[in-house]
């Protein structure tokens, strides 16, 4: 809710106040069961979500401002693919603005922050990610059943597999075929890996992945090893 300007109205969650070069809101409380739609930047004091991340749940997210990963969880972005398997690994940091991922919860948290944040206007577009076959999105609107189905969208499931022609709520993410193979599948198969410290080994520095959660949906994956990378870092 947007005051008239100049009138100034303290201690309410959701009102925006104050001038058009100098708009203001105290707290602002969002969900996934309202779109995103915010005709005008403004400064927030105080910013939470209101969906709860449970213990070991993987679930989508995407937000329209930068905000850090609170301690217990653990954010992912798509990397690459290998065969049929989209590998998603952990990030350092916060999650940045209007990009698409994957958070996994070592304990039950929310995103929240008493950090002042700017709250930007709705974008007209969001930035993508992809692999060889799909194409990972965040959305601010609610895509129904039918349109996923219609365009070819997979929804991740808490069981981590994505599923094809499934709803997807605003403020998540979803998988999209980029290719006729990939649109020939009703399921897509995941990996996730955490990235460990780097360490240092004559004089260079060397990263490792290590898979911490996979499925697949059409046959084993018989390579594991893949899942374990060293990446050079000079």
């Amino acid at each position: 809710v947007y005051a008239p300007e100049g009138v100034t109205i303290t201690g309410l969650s959701n009102v925006v106040y104050g001038t058009e070069s100098n708009l203001k809101c105290d707290q602002y409380v969002f969900s996934d069961s309202s779109d995103y739609a915010v005709p005008r930047a403004f400064k927030a004091s105080a910013v939470r979500f209101d969906r709860p991340f449970a213990k070991d749940e993987k679930s989508t997210l995407c937000l329209p401002f930068d905000m850090e990963v609170p301690t217990g969880a653990t954010a992912f972005m798509l990397q690459h693919q290998e065969d049929d398997v989209i590998l998603f690994y952990s990030v350092d940091g916060g999650i940045e603005a209007n990009k698409p991922y994957v958070i996994i919860a070592d304990n039950d948290v929310v995103f929240e922050t008493t950090i002042e944040t700017m709250v930007p206007a709705t974008p007209s577009r969001l930035p993508q990610v992809a692999t060889d076959n799909y194409s990972m999105s965040g959305t601010y609107t609610s895509i129904s059943t039918e349109d996923a189905a219609r365009q070819g969208i997979y929804a991740l499931g808490e069981d981590g597999y994505w599923a094809k022609g499934k709803a997807v709520s605003p403020y998540q993410a979803y998988l999209q075929a980029t290719t006729a193979n990939g649109s020939a599948k009703p399921s897509v198969s995941t990996g996730f890996c955490r990235k460990t410290p780097l360490v240092a080994k004559r004089k260079r520095r060397y990263q490792f992945c290590l898979l911490i959660f996979m499925t697949v949906s059409n046959a084993p994956f018989h390579d594991m090893t893949l899942f374990h990378q060293a990446v050079e870092q000079r």
